[in-house]
């Protein structure tokens, strides 16, 4: 349920409450928080401390570290060098407000034990906060030239709205834990705009510790940057870096521009290097892609993969097939790529009939995906109307839900 069915049912009846768990992150409005606290006198920890549980892989996550990681460790089995070890530190990915202490705590066990996996579990609330609201609102628009809404002061969210408090809170978690695990000659490897204060904080506590940051996403010019109101504090967190790596040499750049123009760091472009309060910090390009031997081999050894293979051409026989992925969210130029699919049947109607894109979309957790999905849903439409026989499949295929590997591979 969302919080106004939540609030209404709360209203109406609260014997009817005993079985409701908060929706992922919790709540961020202090109404509602008041309201979470007191449905915690029912009884969903008891549920919880019976149900069964185990540890699985996360289908969405960025298999691309973890191959290329496994690749220079030599794999999991098999490797017995504790120099070359690798711990991982991170949030489970679950709410964890509603689940016991006891239950948590054997959880953190198991993946410590098996997994090398060191949790932090900050509260619903302030997860929530951090990834749904300061992350996903304001940095990722703005990283991506999209003026934030969130992050614009008005005297409603400067009072109300603690999503930067929730983000450096998340951000000195996952930098204390960094800081429990870490031995001497350890190399700590921080990722990606969630994690931007995590550097520095590391920083303050192992002034000697080598400390790497890659910044998977782009990364704008300082005229976009300058519209952040917390720019000062990010780039001095991302400072705290011995060496940072980003997609492209573009990105690298602005990069460069932007601390030289708001931090006043000395930056020296041709050497790629900043420095800043008595720190010297390497920059580097280094695109990050995909394993394609390791690829390449499950496409022809997998029976599944063939499996996926033969159905495929049956069902699409003399078809060409355009397979594309994308998460439902505005940044994505899901729209543009339609119109633009649009644009080249008109102009090649011979092709209809002929041509199919398949269309994977990922349900985005951010609320402004229900209009982009119904302006997606429009355009998909007008597409499909150029084809006039329901003998022939249609020119869009959209499919609301992710596929396996073994699928997308075939």
């Amino acid at each position: 349920v969302n919080n106004d069915e939540l609030d209404l049912e709360y209203d109406e009846d609260q014997r009817n409450h005993h079985h409701i768990v908060p929706k992922f992150g919790g709540f961020r409005d202090k109404k509602n928080l008041r309201l979470k606290t007191t449905m915690m006198l029912y009884d969903q920890q008891e549920i919880f401390q019976n149900i069964p549980w185990r540890i699985v892989q996360q289908k969405h996550s960025n298999n691309s570290i973890r191959d290329a990681l496994l690749d220079l460790t030599g794999g999991i089995k098999g490797h017995d060098d504790e120099d070359e070890e690798i711990d991982w530190v991170g949030t489970m990915g679950i709410p964890t407000d509603e689940v016991p202490a006891n239950v948590l705590n054997e959880i953190q066990v198991k993946l410590e034990s098996d997994h090398h996996c060191y949790a932090v579990m900050p509260n619903d609330y302030t997860f929530n906060g951090a990834y749904f609201t300061f992350c996903k609102k304001t940095l990722w628009p703005i990283l991506h030239y999209q003026l934030p809404t969130d992050d614009i002061p008005t005297p409603q969210n400067l009072e109300e709205n603690t999503a930067w408090e929730d983000y450096v809170e998340m951000n000195q978690l996952v930098a204390d834990q960094c800081v429990k695990r870490y031995k001497e000659n350890d190399t700590i490897w921080v990722h990606d705009y969630h994690l931007m204060l995590v550097p520095k904080m590391v920083r303050n506590v192992l002034p000697n510790a080598k400390i790497g940051f890659f910044h998977h996403v782009s990364f704008p010019s300082s005229e976009l940057f300058r519209c952040l109101a917390h720019r000062n504090r990010i780039l001095e967190g991302i400072l705290g870096a011995n060496f940072v790596a980003f997609q492209s040499l573009e990105y690298l750049r602005h990069f460069l521009q932007t601390c030289n123009r708001i931090l006043m760091a000395d930056v020296t472009i041709p050497d790629k290097e900043i420095q800043y309060q008595g720190q010297i910090v390497n920059l580097a390009a280094i695109p990050m892609g995909i394993d394609p031997f390791r690829i390449q081999s499950r496409v022809i050894n997998d029976p599944r993969v063939n499996h996926w293979r033969n159905l495929i051409r049956e069902k699409w026989d003399g078809m060409k097939l355009i397979m594309s992925r994308d998460s439902l969210d505005k940044i994505k130029g899901l729209v543009q790529k339609l119109k633009s699919y649009e644009m080249f049947l008109k102009d090649n109607p011979q092709l209809i009939g002929k041509i199919t894109l398949l269309q994977i979309c990922n349900i985005s957790k951010v609320k402004d995906s229900i209009d982009l999905k119904r302006q997606v849903m429009i355009i998909i439409d007008r597409i499909n109307s150029l084809s006039v026989n329901i003998n022939i499949p249609p020119p869009v295929m959209f499919l609301q839900q992710d596929l396996e590997m073994p699928q997308i591979l075939a």
